[in-house]
């Protein structure tokens, strides 16, 4: 068995407690998915295991500070994303901080679109657990049209190359995102997107994405003119 994989299934198993705080029965249900792991992570080279404990402790350490008495849910998006980016010694546009409200779902992706912060309301939006959104491949778990992923990626890849600053109104769609393993649907609706800077101001090193989901209750809701399902 690969020596780091004992590790890493001891953090995940703390990431799932930290998680519990927010989303009561979270740990309960990830017992029978660690057992599991080894021979989903068994493939995977030494050093990328050991980089993805170190991620998977520092994500823990966040979501594990204590909970302010009197916080609000849009308040523990703000202050998880604030110390992530105090972490790694980040800096993203103030507008940002602005446009989140307690809907708001943030990602935070590298250049190659690596997903690496998400906030803890994504996983009340979601039938995934983190063990599936952390293991499983996200097209193996998502669908949506080829066309809008195109013009999702095109635009990213545009922001990054030039160094576009944040819009709460980037150029593509909302549209049906469909988790594959359940079949629900989500209206996906782009609140915006922006670089992530380290050292240098002028070159993104990554990007963050704010995204509102809605359940999709009826196969007759009417789709809004510019969506595309």
């Amino acid at each position: 068995m690969n020596n780091a994989i004992p590790a890493l299934k001891n953090t995940v198993e703390k990431v799932y407690k930290a998680i519990d705080r927010y989303l009561p029965n979270t740990f309960e249900s990830m017992k029978s998915k660690v057992s599991n792991l080894d021979e989903l992570l068994n493939p995977i080279p030494e050093s990328e295991l050991k980089e993805l404990t170190k991620s998977l402790s520092i994500y823990n350490e966040i979501i594990n500070e204590p909970i302010p008495p009197t916080e609000v849910p849009c308040s523990t998006n703000k202050r998880h994303l604030q110390a992530f980016l105090d972490r790694f010694q980040l800096n993203i546009s103030d507008e940002i901080f602005h446009q989140m409200d307690e809907n708001t779902i943030v990602e935070v992706y590298t250049k190659n679109h690596k997903q690496i912060f998400r906030t803890i309301n994504f996983f009340k939006t979601c039938r995934y657990d983190f063990y599936t959104m952390t293991f499983i491949p996200w097209d193996q778990l998502f669908h949506r049209r080829p066309e809008v992923t195109q013009k999702i990626f095109s635009y990213v890849q545009r922001l990054l190359d030039h160094n576009l600053s944040f819009t709460s109104r980037p150029p593509f769609p909302d549209h049906i995102l469909t988790e594959i393993e359940s079949g629900e649907k989500v209206r996906y609706t782009s609140r915006g997107v922006g670089p992530i800077y380290g050292d240098e101001p002028n070159e993104p090193i990554g990007y963050i994405s704010l995204i509102t989901v809605k359940p999709i209750l009826s196969t007759f809701e009417v789709i809004k003119p510019n969506s595309i399902n």
